[in-house]
């Protein structure tokens, strides 16, 4: 690939990271939940019990975090998750993209290091 293939394939992923921003780490859920109390309706109905309720946990300097969210909240957290998708795919493409061009002078399958002599007996 010639420097300019690089330079190219480098300026639309920079370009394509934009579009990827804001995003979230960790996972989002969504539970229902009976309330305890016998006369409730929850209690007879699964069906009528209590929620939606969304909770968004993360691992944050090695500790697992939750975090409950309003509906509002929990909708921009599910993009930012499926965006944080998108990045670590991004990554993979940069770093992939940054490996050929680290190594494009150099001719395939030639080594790299120095000869070593070895001694015959």
């Amino acid at each position: 690939m010639s420097t300019k293939t690089h330079t190219r394939a480098k300026q639309k992923l920079l370009s394509a990271l934009a579009s990827m921003l804001p995003f979230c780490r960790g996972t989002l859920s969504k539970t229902h939940l009976t309330c305890g109390k016998p006369t409730c309706a929850c209690a007879h109905d699964p069906a009528r019990r209590h929620g939606p309720y969304y909770q968004w946990t993360v691992m944050e300097q090695g500790r697992v975090r939750h975090r409950t969210l309003r509906p509002d909240e929990a909708e921009v957290v599910r993009v930012g998750i499926s965006r944080r998708r998108l990045f670590d795919e991004w990554c993979r493409k940069y770093a992939a993209v940054m490996e050929e061009e680290a190594l494009a002078g150099r001719e395939t399958g030639a080594k790299g290091g120095r000869q070593r002599r070895t001694s015959r007996c």
